[in-house]
């Protein structure tokens, strides 16, 4: 009789792993037969990205902003990432290089500077030795404007008042900017 034996590595980590199989039987001379199994495992990063996509959204020109971006390891060794980089200089990314664990995840800051106004976009790329995804993309967009800018007037109010007596008096706030100002009073 042929007996089919399955190796299989599915999410083993990497290294030697033994075993016997022992085949039984009424043969009176030799009741048990031992043979000896032996699996060589080599490990694998798996990379994973969360966010998949980088939205500034919109973002002041000379304020920009920063956004995190998570990386790890879904596999069963450790994750070697050789590069990352950004193809347009509006976008910088916090580490260029970095090592992640089986199990594990890192924060990546991205961070968007405009100088002017108008969209940007880019694409973050992540070389690393994942058997199957050895470079990852991630696109990064941005809309760049100008900033509101506040004036109020005037600088202080003051009253002299005996008690039970109100006045009214008119504080002004106007927008020098380009966009939309957004503000409370307390």
């Amino acid at each position: 009789s042929d007996v089919d034996v399955i190796f299989d590595a599915s999410g083993m980590f990497g290294g030697e792993y033994y075993a016997d199989i022992i085949v039984a039987s009424n043969d009176p001379e030799d009741p048990e037969v031992v043979v000896p199994a032996h699996l060589s495992v080599t490990g694998a990063s798996d990379i994973w990205v969360d966010p998949d996509t980088v939205d500034f959204g919109v973002m002041f020109v000379n304020y920009g902003g920063t956004l995190d971006l998570e990386l790890g390891n879904d596999g069963t060794d450790v994750l070697n990432v050789s590069s990352i980089t950004v193809d347009n200089t509006a976008f910088t990314v916090s580490q260029s290089s970095a090592t992640v664990d089986y199990g594990e995840e890192i924060m990546l800051n991205v961070t968007f500077m405009p100088t002017d106004v108008g969209t940007y976009s880019g694409t973050i790329t992540v070389q690393s030795d994942d058997p199957d995804e050895g470079t990852l993309t991630i696109p990064v967009y941005a809309n760049g404007v100008e900033p509101p800018v506040i004036a109020v007037a005037p600088d202080s109010l003051s009253a002299d008042l005996y008690t039970g007596d109100s006045l009214d008096q008119v504080l002004t706030i106007s927008n020098n900017g380009l966009s939309d100002l957004i503000f409370e009073i307390d």
